[in-house]
């Protein structure tokens, strides 16, 4: 039996300014999308599958940018938020690289957030990074990224 819960896209952004796996691990999203509510239930147990990651796609990006986000989610890592490149660091759905991770708002808001919860840089920076498996954190990255230098950033297209 599935549980119920709703996440408006406030929540999503709200959210964002202090990124927590806890407070994104949500069984429901919702969204208006071409004028009808747009819903996708989680797993009983909160997981984040591909129908749920493509979800938050949905939800994070603007109309503008929702059917390419798609289709590079899909390319890069299958909709997997936990995917890994064996040959490089990229990670997570939209496959940032370390080097990249590092620059985007959601990397350096969940670093501010561990240091002020008392981490010491070099774990605040580990904690940071493992923020780029999170499906919102890296979508809302994926987002900030294309706005600034475009969708060249990424080889799927």
């Amino acid at each position: 039996m599935k549980f119920r819960q709703t996440l408006t896209v406030a929540a999503v952004v709200a959210a964002a300014a202090v990124p927590s796996a806890d407070a994104m691990s949500v069984n429901h999203l919702v969204k208006k999308a071409h004028g009808k509510p747009y819903a996708c239930d989680m797993d009983h147990d909160g997981r984040w599958g591909s129908k749920q990651v493509q979800c938050v796609i949905i939800v994070v990006m603007p109309a503008r940018w929702e059917r390419w986000a798609l289709r590079v989610g899909k390319c890069e890592s299958n909709y997997n938020h936990r995917d890994k490149n064996r040959s490089s660091s990229a990670s997570g759905v939209f496959q940032f690289l370390d080097s990249t991770w590092r620059t985007t708002p959601q990397y350096k808001a969940a670093y501010r957030a561990a240091r002020r919860r008392g981490a010491s840089p070099s774990s605040a920076a580990r904690s940071a990074a493992r923020k780029v498996f999170h499906p919102v954190l890296n979508t809302q990255g994926a987002y900030w990224l294309v706005r600034t230098s475009g969708p060249s950033q990424w080889s799927c297209r």
